[in-house]
């Protein structure tokens, strides 16, 4: 969210649209920021497995290794990931009037949503914690953040990307080769959210009476 943007910093924003962003979270509190919402989602998802994990370290010795629930949260191995939606570059925006820009935008969300959604395999996988839709950049695009989440030997939720994806059944696209930077289970899930976004946003967007032709040609674009 815009909480604590520096707007000098970033000039590519306009601040003075800043005020139309569509913010969401995964709670009904709609002052809570996402700092506050990824902050509490970790407390009340990982932090009885992190609590745990702790007590095994102290019992062998290694306490030095304990982490706290705002140590998890920062952890870029851990930390909440991003995805981001777009539909249609700035240029092609630019020709939208207004009333096509409010179908686009609700189709973002949806398309988005229900992409999230339907990767989800019981409470294993992605689960979104927030949601953003900027209105203040060139292009009008979807920010998703969320944690992957899988239980431990222990039976505790943890944030485990590789076991979350694999147990959901995201596997690496050659299970004949060793993990790594090109064959990994998060490179097939990135596939299947853009596969997914774009067959849910087409889909959407007939239904909206909005030429697809059109929108085909003008990039149908998703970002990571």
């Amino acid at each position: 969210d815009r909480c604590n943007i520096d707007y000098v910093k970033n000039a590519h924003i306009d601040s003075n649209c800043s005020h139309e962003n569509i913010y969401l979270t995964c709670f009904k509190n709609k002052k809570m920021t996402f700092d506050e919402a990824e902050r509490l989602v970790y407390k009340k998802l990982f932090g009885p497995g992190i609590m745990a994990q702790n007590a095994r370290n102290e019992k062998r010795g290694h306490k030095k290794r304990n982490k706290t629930v705002e140590d998890v949260l920062r952890n870029p191995k851990t930390a909440p990931d991003e995805f981001i939606f777009q539909i249609g570059d700035a240029e092609v925006q630019e020709q939208w009037d207004l009333a096509t820009r409010e179908k686009i935008e609700k189709i973002l969300l949806q398309a988005a949503l229900s992409t999230a959604k339907s990767s989800r395999k019981e409470r294993s996988g992605f689960r979104v914690i927030d949601v953003a839709v900027h209105r203040d950049e060139a292009a009008v695009h979807l920010h998703m953040r969320g944690a992957y989440c899988a239980k431990d030997r222990y039976g505790y939720w943890m944030p485990r990307q590789r076991q979350a994806l694999e147990e959901a059944g995201y596997m690496r696209p050659d299970l004949s080769r060793p993990i790594s930077r090109y064959n990994n289970s998060k490179i097939t899930f990135t596939n299947y959210l853009r596969e997914k976004f774009l067959e849910k946003a087409r889909e959407l967007i007939a239904l909206n009476d909005i030429d697809i032709n059109i929108y085909d040609k003008m990039l149908l674009r998703y970002f990571l």
